[in-house]
Parts: structure tokens; C-alpha cells; sequence
């Protein structure tokens, strides 16, 4: 939800926040979302990165991780953000409620851009919390031994 994050970000500058939005990776929307970009005159501040080899430098130096996304599987992404102990800001659909658990490792959110702006700001202007969401991240392992016997369990296999 690139078209609700950009004037999101937009509407937190003015508020005197001195936020940097970084976006890896590229998509048929990049045009439209450098005009959007433009117009929110956000330029210096929304990102497009594109491609990289490497992003987990990227994620393991933000101090937030947004997920905010009409819709998600699992998301393999939202899961590194996590185990790099990121504190998050994800939106309330099936593969983000899954995996991140509000209040405790991150914030989820009902999409929009008031309510990006009002979760970010909630985030940015507390440290604490975010302190708090990544002691709660650090030295959490993933398991993923329940979901493949359940796989297991659902193929007969």
C-alpha cells in the first residue's frame, strides 16, 4: 500500500518528524509511485532503493519496519524484519496478524494513511516501546515444526 505510505510519510514531515522511508525492491508500479513521490514532495525522504543483494543490513539499521499491505501470505520479509529484532508497523490482514503480535512485537494497524501517520508517530516518538518490541524480538527463534506437521498432516504425507 505504496499509494497510502507516501502521503503517509508526507503528513509525518510536516509534523516535524525526520523520517526516511527505504523501499527494496522493484515492481510495474515504480513510475507511478515516483510521480506520487513527486507529488507528496517526498523525494528526498521515499526512497526506491530497487534491487540489492543484500537487504538485511537495510532492515537490521531501520528502527522501524512498516508492513502496511492490503494483503499478505506469509511474508518472508515481515519474518526477517522479526528475527533481525525490528520493531513493526504492519497492517491488520492474514499473513501480518499471523506474525507479528501487537503490543508486544510491533503495531497493527486497520490501513490507511490516518492511521500509518497516528502508528508511526506512536513509534517514533517512543523509544521505549520500541526498545521494548525489539527485547521482546531478540533471541526469538522461529519454529516452523507445527506448520509442517500440520503440511504433513493435511497431505496424508
Amino acid at each position: 500500500a505504496y499509494d497510502l505510505a507516501i502521503p503517509a510519510l508526507a503528513e509525518l514531515r510536516k509534523r516535524g518528524h525526520n523520517v526516511r522511508w527505504y523501499v527494496i525492491g522493484e515492481g510495474a508500479e515504480e513510475e507511478n509511485l515516483r510521480t506520487l513521490i513527486r507529488q507528496n514532495g517526498v523525494e528526498d525522504s521515499f526512497i526506491l532503493l530497487g534491487t540489492t543483494p543484500n537487504p538485511y543490513p537495510f532492515i537490521a539499521g531501520c528502527d522501524i519496519y512498516s508492513q502496511a499491505s492490503r494483503f499478505e501470505g506469509w511474508c518472508i520479509a515481515l519474518a526477517e524484519s522479526l528475527v533481525l529484532a525490528r520493531p513493526v508497523l504492519a497492517s491488520r490482514c492474514a499473513g501480518n496478524e499471523e506474525q507479528v503480535t501487537d503490543g508486544k512485537t510491533g503495531v497493527l494497524i486497520d490501513l490507511s494513511t490516518e492511521n500509518i501517520v497516528n502508528g508511526m508517530e506512536k513509534l517514533i516518538t517512543s523509544p521505549g516501546l520500541r526498545a521494548e518490541f525489539t527485547r521482546n524480538l531478540s533471541g526469538v527463534a522461529l519454529d516452523f515444526r507445527k506448520d509442517l506437521e500440520m503440511l504433513y498432516e493435511l497431505t496424508d504425507q
